[in-house]
């Protein structure tokens, strides 16, 4: 008995030495968790391709009584197709992952391209490449 309690404990004792400190796993969205090996760290095309399947995108804490489908916000389908929301209104346009970054553009807007790293609290900062303009924002899955 002493002998399977000591295995044990080395057993754990070896796994938490494999596993790096500054790995951390961010929430899941359905589709599994996005890991990101530092935290600021920009997430690669893979990365990406799962976060922003099926997605909505916004900033965190909306003011108290907004209904979330009124609040100026994104959405991500799986199939390439892209929404912006603007109060009750939206314009459609389409979406490319390619060289760590997300473009989107459509018929009523001009293309434009960010990049996005994960943060330790669950929410995600978008980096727009040609400004530079940085947005924190919460991604939760589309029901």
């Amino acid at each position: 008995m002493r002998w399977l309690i000591l295995s044990v404990r080395s057993a754990f004792l070896t796994a938490a030495a494999i596993i790096p400190s500054n790995v951390h796993a961010q929430p899941s969205l359905g589709a599994g968790a996005v890991t990101n090996p530092q935290d600021g760290a920009f997430l690669d095309d893979a990365a990406l391709r799962t976060l922003l399947s099926n997605v909505y995108v916004a900033r965190p804490a909306p003011p108290p009584g907004q209904i979330i489908s009124h609040r100026p916000g994104e959405i991500f389908r799986a199939d390439g197709i892209y929404q912006r929301i603007v109060g009750r209104t939206s314009v459609w346009g389409r979406f490319e992952i390619t060289g760590g970054s997300v473009c989107v553009w459509g018929a009523d807007f001009a293309r434009t391209c960010r990049r996005i790293s994960a943060n330790a609290d669950g929410t995600y900062t978008f980096t727009d490449i040609t400004s530079a303009e940085r947005s924190t924002m919460m991604v939760t899955t589309l029901q």
